[in-house]
């Protein structure tokens, strides 16, 4: 039985089939609308080598002006992660706990993970979740939403509907990196 807060479009696409590549890209689209957010990317990472890439993303096309500003992001090349980065306390925090961050506001936030000055410039949002996505033990990745021009208060519906997404995406995207990851 599906939970009650998931959106029937979420459920087709977990039962659904496909190659894990098709399947991601599909879910970002699917998630950003039920979460009704402007962006919701998938940054996959490989645990063992440390190695990275922003995989897949889906942008409203309202707004197209964060659109570009992804374009830089989109590469065959994994990147070596380096030691956990001070500029992003967030990411650092995802290797070590599963558990979503949720901030309605960058420039308000109280959780003490985000750099305001890493991040507005880099990623221009202002609301985001921020979902470690876990695979027997190990971060695979982080799935994000975002808002833009506003603060985002983050539902109850939400985080169901991100911890639901969490559990889907563990094996997905270990598949995806262990298909299409760094070699």
């Amino acid at each position: 039985m599906v939970n009650a807060a998931i959106p029937e479009s979420l459920a087709r696409w977990a039962s659904g089939d496909g190659s894990a590549d098709e399947k991601l890209g599909e879910f970002v689209r699917l998630y950003a609308e039920a979460l009704e957010c402007e962006r919701c990317i998938i940054y996959c990472r490989d645990p063992n080598l440390r190695r990275a890439t922003t995989t897949h993303a889906w942008w409203s096309p309202a707004k197209e002006e964060y659109a570009v500003t992804w374009d830089s992001w989109f590469s065959d090349e994994w990147v070596d992660e380096g030691p956990p980065n001070a500029d992003d306390p967030l990411f650092a925090a995802a290797l070590v706990n599963a558990d979503p961050v949720y901030i309605d506001d960058i420039a308000n936030d109280r959780s003490g993970l985000v750099n305001l000055a890493f991040e507005q410039p880099t990623f221009k949002h202002t609301g985001l979740i921020h979902a470690p996505i876990y695979f027997q033990g190990q971060c695979y990745g982080i799935l994000e939403p975002s808002r833009f021009g506003a603060p985002r208060h983050w539902s109850h519906t939400d985080q169901a509907i991100t911890r639901w997404a969490q559990a889907k995406l563990g094996p997905i995207v270990a598949s995806y990196v262990a298909e299409h990851g760094p070699k």
